[in-house]
């Protein structure tokens, strides 16, 4: 089992990844130990990122990247890890496909736009991502909805941290959920701060993507779907 928790600085990752290595048994992998780690060891990509900080600047995804990789190829990740603090950016988060599936990173409005989610599901996107911050009077009656819309559409995983609390322009929904390629909501968060948890199974993927064929019954003949270069 691989867990990845997601959430602003402050927002108690740490907390709770001290309570899941306790429940799991699980090697917790902080992006900030080992750079702290490496540094003190005087590693070649620990003197990397010594040089990023000592001029106060961010350490770069590649030194990042190569921090995460090099500690995922450790015996004691065979059975699993708990990833803390990565990723963090989008260069991160297509280094993770190989571990956890390949991934289809959206945020908020997005899940709106459903052509967008096609798109990623055409390119081979199993798991969707999608941060969020929905008010409380969209989010009773649209967030679930779309969620699930969107992973039964394309046959994949729906991962959707939802805000909770009240921010600039109102209360937030919460309400985190994990959504399985079939639509059925395998986690649901409540309203105030916690973690969900739920399994990522890629061979289940794979069987409901045969099952329902969406993608292969698209009538290109009628209509067509194209990614802009940027």
């Amino acid at each position: 089992m691989n867990i990845v928790l997601l959430g602003a600085p402050g927002a108690g990752k740490g907390t709770q990844a001290a309570k899941l290595v306790a429940e799991f048994e699980l090697p917790h992998i902080s992006t900030g130990d080992m750079l702290r780690a490496a540094v003190k060891a005087g590693t070649p990509l620990g003197q990397k990122a010594k040089s990023y900080m000592d001029a106060g600047d961010l350490v770069p995804d590649d030194v990042i990247i190569g921090l995460v990789t090099e500690r995922l190829q450790d015996a004691d990740t065979a059975n699993g890890f708990i990833l803390d603090g990565f990723p963090r950016t989008s260069a991160q988060a297509v280094a993770l496909d190989a571990e956890l599936g390949k991934l289809g990173l959206s945020i908020c409005y997005d899940m709106r736009f459903p052509e967008l989610y096609r798109l990623m599901a055409l390119e081979g996107a199993e798991i969707f991502v999608a941060p969020s911050s929905f008010l409380l009077m969209t989010g009773k009656d649209h967030w679930e909805v779309l969620l699930r819309a969107r992973a039964i559409e394309n046959s994949c995983y729906m991962l959707a941290a939802g805000q909770c609390g009240v921010k600039y322009d109102g209360p937030t929904y919460g309400r985190s959920l994990i959504v399985d390629p079939w639509g059925n909501v395998i986690a649901k968060a409540s309203d105030k701060p916690c973690v969900i948890t739920g399994e990522i199974d890629l061979d289940y993927q794979k069987k409901i993507k045969r099952q329902v064929l969406t993608l292969e019954n698209r009538r290109e003949d009628v209509y067509s779907l194209t990614k802009q270069a940027r």
